[in-house]
């Protein structure tokens, strides 16, 4: 095969859910299959909320992911992946459990009392809409 020819060209599907498939799969349950703590690279921000062009720190995070699901649904399977930024308190990585931080909202929601138990724990999955390019994905409800 020469993919330089337009009449060898494979035309596959993305593996990311379409926005009627997303609308499907919204309010479906899937089981957390991974919860790990991963190094993440994110941009540093300035006092107004502006990313500083060249500027970032390197970080950890809560990484959670779905087993896949929706084969039922949508005639295949997908997952659902989620981050949750850990807070470096005087040097060590902590999970913050402030009422407004993300990771104690999904620990409070799914009764949980630490991300150890989190594999195998049923969550909600829900559509999200960005209003702006109306483009919709799927996330982990909290």
């Amino acid at each position: 095969m020469d993919e330089s020819n337009l009449s060898d060209l494979d035309y596959v599907q993305s593996g990311v859910p379409t926005t009627e498939e997303c609308t499907k799969l919204d309010g479906t349950k899937a089981k957390i299959a991974i919860c790990e703590v991963r190094d993440a690279i994110v941009p540093v921000f300035n006092d107004a909320g502006q990313p500083i062009e060249g500027k970032e720190k390197q970080i950890k995070q809560i990484y959670l992911e779905v087993e896949p699901f929706g084969q039922e649904i949508i005639g295949r399977d997908v997952k659902v992946s989620a981050r949750y930024n850990l807070k470096d308190q005087d040097g060590k990585w902590v999970v913050s459990m402030h009422e407004k931080a993300n990771t104690a909202k999904f620990l409070a929601k799914y009764n949980l009392e630490s991300f150890n138990d989190a594999v195998g724990t049923p969550v909600i999955i829900t559509k999200k809409t960005n209003p702006q390019t109306k483009r919709s994905w799927l996330a982990i409800s909290i």
